[in-house]
Order: structure tokens, then sequence, then C-alpha cells
């Protein structure tokens, strides 16, 4: 963590099959993350965010099924989310803020039944947002979804609105493209990713739940940027 790293990450890190925490968050690490840096079965929580990561998620993310906490915010990734996210049946926290990604939030998101956090804000995100992520995630209490190109209707019948989830989206100005009803969205964003919101609310939550064992740093910053 912090230590000025440059650089790719290697390959030969997807020998080290039993580990369980890897860190190294707010860096000068660039490239393509290798397929094998996922070969780690017993990983409970990755720390790759605020580097200089680029290209594509590798779908052997589904590989970490043990993975409670995954922090890739602050990168250059593109592509789609991989669908095997929902493989990761052990997640409870995912910030892919400030990212590259398009295409849809994959459906499969749905399957993670133990997600209490899901941030993929400042993205480039578009199709409809899936009813697996509005129904599917009982335990769901903070959902980012602002600044991308995203649209449907969050409503009080969704199970996240029947959570009382806080939910950030881009449900305001004239025209825009998530229908929220009134008590589900905490905040409403201009329909644009482009678009740096004023007046963002002082009580938006941290990125950390108060639920992180012990072992997780607590260098995490405010998820919401000062540009």
């Amino acid at each position: 963590y912090s230590n000025i790293i440059s650089g790719n990450i290697p390959s030969s890190l997807g020998s080290l099959k039993k580990l369980m925490l890897f860190d190294v968050e707010e860096n000068d690490l660039t490239g393509q993350l290798p397929d094998e840096i996922f070969n780690s079965p017993e990983m409970v929580t990755m720390y790759i965010a605020d580097n200089d990561f680029t290209g594509t998620m590798p779908s052997t993310i589904g590989i970490m099924t043990k993975l409670n906490y995954f922090f890739a915010y602050y990168n250059a990734f593109e592509g789609r989310i991989p669908s095997e996210i929902g493989k990761l049946v052990a997640l409870k926290y995912v910030d892919l803020d400030g990212n590259r990604f398009s295409g849809s939030v994959p459906m499969q998101i749905g399957n993670c039944r133990q997600l209490d956090t899901v941030l993929f804000n400042n993205n480039l995100l578009n199709g409809e947002i899936p009813e697996s992520l509005l129904n599917d995630l009982p335990n769901l209490s903070y959902l980012r979804l602002e600044k991308n190109w995203l649209y449907g209707t969050i409503n009080t019948s969704n199970q996240v609105c029947i959570n009382d989830a806080y939910i950030l989206a881009d449900c305001g100005g004239i025209d825009p493209r998530v229908d929220c009803d009134p008590g589900c969205c905490n905040y409403c964003y201009t329909s644009s990713p482009t678009v740096s919101p004023t007046n963002v609310p002082s009580d938006i939550p941290s990125v950390v739940p108060s639920f992180l064992p012990s072992i997780i740093p607590s260098h995490v910053p405010s998820d919401v940027p000062s540009d």
C-alpha cells in the first residue's frame, strides 16, 4: 500500500494459491492485470485501487469464490464487467468507481447474495439496470450507479428500496435516464457521466462499512472525489 511501486504485476503471483490478502493500493502500477493474479481461491480481500491498470477485467476473477472485499476504483479498466463476478458468492463489498467499464451490468450480480455495498459509479456502463441488482440482494445497503449511461426504474417494490439502501443514480435533471420513486434514491445526479455534480450532500456515507474485519487497512479514502 502506497509504496510508489511502478511497473506491471507479475503473473508469477498466481502461484500463491493460499494468498488471502493482496494490497497494492495507491501505487504507480500499470498495464493489464494477468489472468493468473486471480488464481488464488483462498483470497478474501483484494486492494488494487488507485493505480493505472488498463485493459479488461479477466474472467478468472470467478475463481476467487471466498472473496469478501474487492477494491478496484480509480484505474483505467475498460470493457465489460465479467459475468463471472456472479461466482463470487461470498462477496460483500465491490468498488469499481472511476474506471471505464462499459456494457451492461451483468445480471449474474444477483448471485452474490451477501453483497452489502455495490459502487459502480463513474464509468461508461449502459443498458437497463438489471432486476437482479434491484431485487435479488437481500443485504444490499449502499448502491451507487450515478455518472453512467444506465437507464431503468427503481421503485418502492424493489428489494433494494425495501432494504432502505442508500442509493445514488442518474435520476435528476429534466430528462433523467433513471426513474426513481421518491423515498428510494437518496441523491439524484444529472444524466451525464462527464459532468461533476454540485452540492453533493455531506451525508453520503464513507466507503468503509463498519463490518470490515480488522485485517483490512483503514486507509480507504472517501468515495466522493473532490473533483
